[in-house]
């Protein structure tokens, strides 16, 4: 058990690391990984900028920043977009 927290806890650093560096991202299959991915991109200095995607071609659609999402539940099929804009002149 202790090896695969290190393996997680490696897994968020990396997605920070590549957060950082990339223009923009998008992460899919959220579900159970929504707190995991919020803290990856805070430690990233992206969570300000990041959309939270809920069933996006539903009717019962959901689209906020992922900022204002304030539970952790989030549909496997969840997505987080995250623009790479700001860098543009």
């Amino acid at each position: 058990m202790i090896a695969r927290r290190r393996l997680l806890a490696g897994a968020a650093a990396l997605a920070a690391a590549s957060a950082m560096s990339a223009d923009a991202a998008v992460v899919m299959k959220i579900g159970r990984h929504l707190a995991k991915v919020r803290r990856a991109l805070d430690r990233a200095g992206r969570l300000e900028r990041a959309i939270y995607v809920e069933r996006g071609t539903m009717t019962n659609a959901a689209v906020m920043p992922l900022v204002d999402k304030l539970d952790t539940y989030a549909p496997y099929f969840a997505i987080v977009l995250v623009p790479g804009w700001e860098a543009r002149p």
